[in-house]
C-alpha cells in the first residue's frame, strides 16, 4: 500500500472510532452544540493536520473529548488541537487547547463580560490601585505601541453580580511564559504568535486567562465549570510546557536533560525503556485495526482472523517478526469484546483489501 492509502485507512479508522455511539465525547458534549457538527469539525482538524494521527491515538481522543467536555469547537477559532512535548511520556501528544474566542463565548454565556485587556507601554500613564476599592488607571497613547517597550498588560472583568474583576501582570511575569514556548533549546525563535505582528494579543490573551482565574464561579452551574476548565491551561511549571511541535534535535536534546538529572541506575533503566519501545505499526496491523473496528459481532471478528491467515501464508505476503503476533492479540482482543453481542449483518469481506 502507498502512504496516500494508508493514510486514507488511517482517517477512515479514526472517522469510525470517533462515530461510535458510545464515544465519550458524545457525554460531555453540552446541549447547545450538535453533535454532527462537532464530530465534522474534529475530522476537519484532523484532515488539515494529518500528522495528528501519527501521534498516540488515544491521546487524540482525549483530546477530543477534552474540546467537548469544555464545549468548544476544534476549529481554530474556539480552539485547536496541537502537539505539545510532554517530558511524562517522552513522546510529542496531541492536546485541545481553548483560545480567546472561545473563553468569551463561554464568558458571555456564564454572564460574564470582558470589558478591556490591554498592553502598556513606556509613557504611557499607569496605576494599579488595590483595597476596598481595586481598579486600574490607564491612559492611552497610540504613538508609544511598540512591543519591545511594553511594560504591562492587564484585563478588566465584570462578572454575574456586575462587580468589576481586574488584575495586571507585569513585563517580566509575561516574557517568562512567552520565553517558555517562544524559544527553542537551541535558543532560536519559534514561528508561533509569541514571535511577529500578534505578539500584542498574545500578551491580551495572557491577561484574560490569569483575569479568569480570579472570577468566583459556581461549581453546579454546567457553564461556568465549563469555564473553569477553558481557563485552567497549563503554566510555565506543568509538564507539558510546548505549544509546538519539537524537532528531533530538540527531543534527543531533552532525553538527554533527563538522563542528567537522573541517578546511574535511573539512567540505565531509561536507557533500557527507550531500546524497548514498541516500533511503528505496520500497515497491515493498520488495515486489520480497521475492519476489526467495523466488526459488530463476534463471527465477523472470526471471519477477519480467517481472512489473515490465508494472506500470511500468500507468497510475497511475509510480514516482519512480531507482527503476526501483535495482530493475533488484536483479534483475540476484539473478539473477546464481540463475544455474546447479539447478531450483527454478515461482515462483507469484499471490502477487504
Amino acid at each position: 500500500m502507498s502512504d496516500k492509502q494508508v493514510a486514507n485507512v488511517e482517517f477512515q479508522a479514526f472517522e469510525q472510532q470517533l462515530a461510535e455511539p458510545r464515544a465519550a465525547w458524545r457525554t460531555a458534549l453540552p446541549s447547545t452544540i450538535d453533535p454532527q457538527r462537532f464530530k465534522d469539525t474534529v475530522l476537519v482538524a484532523v484532515q488539515r493536520n494529518p500528522a495528528l494521527l501519527q501521534l498516540d491515538r488515544g491521546s487524540l481522543m482525549l483530546a477530543a473529548m477534552d474540546a467537548a467536555a469544555r464545549g468548544l469547537l476544534p476549529d481554530g477559532k474556539e480552539g485547536a488541537i496541537v502537539v505539545r512535548y510532554d517530558f511524562s511520556k517522552r513522546a510529542e501528544v496531541p492536546t485541545f487547547q481553548s483560545m480567546v474566542w472561545g473563553l468569551r463565548k463561554l464568558a458571555n454565556q456564564a454572564g460574564i463580560k470582558i470589558i478591556s485587556a490591554e498592553v502598556v507601554f513606556e509613557g504611557e500613564p499607569f496605576r494599579v490601585v488595590r483595597g476596598s476599592d481595586p481598579h486600574i488607571e490607564h491612559e492611552q497613547l497610540v504613538d508609544l505601541e511598540d512591543m519591545t517597550k511594553a511594560r504591562a498588560v492587564y484585563c478588566v472583568l465584570k462578572d454575574q453580580d456586575g462587580v468589576e474583576i481586574s488584575r495586571a501582570l507585569s513585563s517580566a511575569y509575561v516574557q517568562k511564559i512567552k520565553d517558555t514556548v517562544a524559544i527553542d533549546q537551541k535558543g532560536q525563535k519559534r514561528r508561533i504568535p509569541w514571535n511577529g505582528p500578534f505578539e500584542r494579543e498574545m500578551w491580551c490573551k495572557t491577561a484574560i486567562h490569569a483575569t479568569f482565574k480570579r472570577v468566583t464561579l459556581d461549581p453546579a452551574n454546567e457553564t461556568h465549570a465549563r469555564l473553569a476548565k477553558a481557563v485552567a491551561e497549563p503554566e510555565a511549571d506543568g509538564a507539558v510546557i510546548d505549544h509546538a511541535p519539537l524537532t528531533r534535535e530538540q527531543r534527543q536534546a531533552a532525553r538527554q536533560e533527563e538522563r542528567a538529572a537522573a541517578s546511574e541506575d535511573q539512567a540505565a533503566a531509561l536507557e533500557g525503556a527507550i531500546d524497548d519501545m514498541a516500533p511503528p505499526e505496520h500497515p497491515a496491523e493498520t488495515i486489520i485495526r480497521y475492519h476489526l473496528a467495523r466488526c459488530e459481532s463476534a463471527a465477523n471478528v472470526l471471519k477477519v482472523g480467517d481472512w489473515w491467515g490465508k494472506e500470511i501464508k500468500k507468497p510475497g505476503k511475509e510480514v516482519p517478526a512480531g507482527v503476526e503476533e501483535r495482530v493475533t492479540e488484536m483479534i483475540a482482543a476484539r473478539y473477546g469484546e464481540l463475544r455474546g453481542a447479539p447478531a450483527a449483518e454478515p461482515f462483507d469481506l469484499e471490502t477487504l483489501p
